[in-house]
């Protein structure tokens, strides 16, 4: 997927009209995004699954997904804080081009590729463990019941956070009236942190903690309303308010990352021990396509409609409900959901 996909990034950064506004080009760019998200899918979901067979326990999976996670808060903070900083200033089609020899870090895996162990428990094993082509594969993911409501929990979230990271520099800039400088210490106030917090996750990990960071995110978000312009004129009091909120959500972004990543794992494991059948990477393709799912419903539709309607200052109350209503959602969280990474009393480490 890795060679199409860069062809279909270059391709939607050269447009076929010059016009503002242009069918040709509304039609060019939906065919050329649906091709760049089809091999998007190939090469990420591709990699994603080796997250259950890189490790061979739950706890070390949850590192795994953390230091991934730490990684993850960088490409934001360019996606987030550095490139609209950029827009402007640089050309969007230059800003592209800049940021394309990122893509040259997919290749890395190709180069960590080795060959099938000859030891012979590792053979045992590949011998006991069954492929299944693409129909079997959908049909055992969404006969898994567990999968099917961590999907409904994971949808929600993503709904709330997507809004969030899709809708925080016009919030910001807009509602809360920081200047440019501002707003970009506050992006990078949210994702900088990660690291630290996840360590802080790593910690608590033996207690409810997603529950935890979806309240710490749903506190950032009710906090980060009150630095609306129109309730407190003070700039100042408003930037520490938001200093304050941006540092809660911080707290629960990277565990946002990190639990996309261990709850697939977690279930393709469980299933290839219990039945013998091992599909990877089916379940973050289909969670992913879940996650595509909500993040259309929420920036293409709920977020579109608030600013249209001058319902901007909405957007962390709407963030909010999203991060209260997947609370909810979580009682019905299986306990074998609930107890992923969990260290037992009889391990040393």
């Amino acid at each position: 997927g890795l060679i199409p996909m860069i062809i279909a990034f270059v391709l939607f950064l050269n447009p076929i009209s010059n016009e503002t506004e242009s069918l040709a080009n509304t039609i060019y760019l939906g065919i050329v995004l649906c091709i760049f998200y089809t091999f998007y899918t190939l090469t990420m979901v591709t990699y994603y699954a080796t997250f259950s067979e890189i490790v061979d326990n739950d706890r070390d999976r949850v590192l795994l997904s953390n230091f991934k996670s730490v990684f993850d808060v960088v490409y934001f903070v360019l996606g987030y804080a550095l490139i609209p900083a950029m827009v402007g200033s640089v050309n969007i089609r230059v800003i592209g081009y800049i940021f394309l020899p990122l893509v040259l870090t997919m290749l890395i895996p190709l180069f960590m590729i080795k060959e099938k162990s000859s030891l012979p428990q590792d053979t045992e094993e590949t011998e006991k463990t069954k492929m299944v082509n693409l129909v079997e594969s959908v049909k055992y993911a969404f006969k898994n019941k567990s999968f099917i409501i961590w999907m409904g929990i994971y949808m929600v979230m993503q709904f709330g956070v997507q809004m969030f990271l899709s809708g925080q520099n016009v919030y910001l800039s807009g509602v809360s009236k920081f200047e440019g400088w501002m707003v970009t210490v506050l992006n990078a106030l949210s994702f900088a942190p990660v690291p630290f917090t996840l360590i802080l996750y790593n910690r608590i990990i033996n207690k409810p903690a997603f529950r935890f960071t979806m309240f710490m995110f749903t506190l950032g978000m009710i906090v980060m309303t009150f630095t609306n312009a129109s309730w407190i004129s003070n700039l100042t009091v408003r930037f520490i308010i938001g200093i304050v909120a941006s540092l809660l959500c911080s707290f629960a972004i990277g565990s946002f990352f990190s639990i996309g990543y261990i709850v697939p794992s977690f279930l393709a494991v469980k299933e290839e021990k219990e039945t013998g059948i091992s599909h990877p990477a089916m379940y973050f393709a289909i969670q992913g396509l879940a996650s595509g799912i909500a993040t259309g419903l929420s920036t293409g539709i709920v977020w579109v409609n608030l600013k249209d309607g001058g319902n901007t200052y909405l957007m962390g109350i709407v963030v909010a409900i999203s991060c209260i209503i997947t609370v909810v959602l979580t009682i019905f969280m299986p306990k074998s959901l609930n107890d992923v990474g969990k260290v037992e009393k009889h391990e040393s480490k």
